[in-house]
């Protein structure tokens, strides 16, 4: 009943990796999470669809790349009207540190995809994007480590106003130290305001112990400007 809560050990950084996400535009429902296939020595996304409220799905298909040198993790989905988008990490050159954000778009409630479009293009590793839509944009999150040449990580942030096609990027969060993490953007957006927060070790509280803050910022323009960070714990 949500009156107690139990805890667990995340043991590994890398776990987000294999998530799964869903999105819903009306009846139509889609469901991606990352899967791994035993013959091609490969991490995929997989992406299955429901058009009755999710009654029945269809069977599920690969949307990542076919190169068997590049692992794919960690999907994102957003969805409206006919509209549906997927994002996600991929890996290349066999390292888990070089990573970029890509995306797929269908116009058609799934039945046929763009080819996959860079959203960046390889500086630095890319991390676990979170997607969300309002007012003719689509708006994606994410983290980033050694965008800039050091250790940094970044809270990173782009906007599509074509489906997915082309998207404008700037970094939301850029610590002051290489030893400050910026960790795991969620999105929430209603009409033009577009929430973002994340965790960051700075010591943002003032009370000189390393621990995890939560900072949040906010854009009341859908995302073309935006506040500095605000403490929230």
């Amino acid at each position: 009943d949500g009156q107690s809560w139990d805890y667990f050990d995340y043991g590994s950084y890398f776990y987000p990796d294999y998530r799964n996400d869903i999105a819903a535009s009306g009846n139509n429902v889609y469901a991606a999470w990352s899967n791994y296939n035993a013959d091609s020595l490969q991490w995929e996304i997989k992406l299955s669809v429901s058009s009755n409220s999710g009654s029945s799905w269809s069977d599920p298909e690969v949307i990542s790349s076919s190169d068997t040198s590049v692992d794919s993790f960690a999907p994102g989905v957003v969805a409206n009207g006919n509209e549906v988008l997927v994002s996600w990490k991929e890996e290349y050159d066999g390292s888990i540190l070089n990573s970029n954000i890509v995306v797929r778009n269908s116009e058609n409630r799934g039945d046929s995809w763009s080819s996959i479009i860079d959203v960046t293009e390889g500086d630095g590793s890319q991390f676990y994007p979170e997607m969300s839509y309002s007012n003719e944009r689509y708006h994606i999150v994410w983290h980033a480590q050694n965008k800039e040449g050091n250790s940094e990580y970044s809270i990173e942030y782009a906007y599509s106003e074509d489906t997915g096609d082309s998207w404008t990027r700037m970094t939301l969060r850029n610590p002051d130290a290489a030893a400050d993490f910026c960790w795991n953007p969620t999105i929430s957006i209603d009409e033009d305001k577009v929430y973002v927060a994340w965790a960051d070790d700075a010591n943002l509280d003032g009370d000189s112990t390393y621990d995890w803050d939560v900072l949040i910022i906010n854009s009341e323009d859908n995302g073309d400007t935006w506040s500095d960070p605000l403490l929230v714990v």
